[in-house]
């Protein structure tokens, strides 16, 4: 695996959720795939699903053997991502998403509520766009809950 860092920033809307270095990025794309990225990846423009995305942050490249980098925490991050898009320019990285919550961020009761809001809609939905819409409601709430029980039941990886 590649140890070279990149510059990585992860945006929501209402919010950053890391701006600095990395070594690897992983994330599911709305093809059904999972995409990784390494530094020097080529441009690219890549639409992002609802799911996890992974990231291995690293300190500044040239900054590895200073000071206040010894203690730095490379252990992998986890963000639980709504849609948006990637976009790969020069060896930067940026991901634009509508929401982004880390595992400890996640709660579990208003992701339970809103799962069942949208499983009662979809009991009554006959127009395409309202099922369509209803379905990503459940979509998004089943994969808070997931990501919630998956960093809960470890705690090594909460950010």
């Amino acid at each position: 695996m590649s140890e070279i860092p990149f510059n990585l920033r992860i945006l929501a809307t209402d919010h950053p959720i890391y701006d600095g270095y990395a070594t690897r990025l992983v994330f599911k794309s709305t093809d059904g795939g999972m995409v990784g990225i390494l530094a020097h990846h080529c441009d690219e423009l890549i639409t992002i699903d609802v799911g996890e995305m992974q990231y291995d942050p690293a300190p500044e490249p040239g900054s590895e053997d200073k000071e206040e980098n010894k203690d730095f925490d490379r252990s992998t991050k986890y963000v639980l991502a709504g849609e948006g898009f990637m976009q790969i320019i020069n060896g930067r990285v940026t991901a634009f998403v509508e929401t982004a919550e880390r595992p400890d961020e996640i709660d579990e009761k208003r992701a339970l509520d809103a799962l069942h809001r949208a499983e009662e809609a979809m009991a009554g939905k006959r127009i395409m766009e309202d099922y369509a819409m209803t379905e990503a409601n459940i979509q998004r709430a089943l994969a808070r809950i997931s990501e919630k029980h998956k960093f809960f039941s470890n705690m090594n990886n909460v950010i």
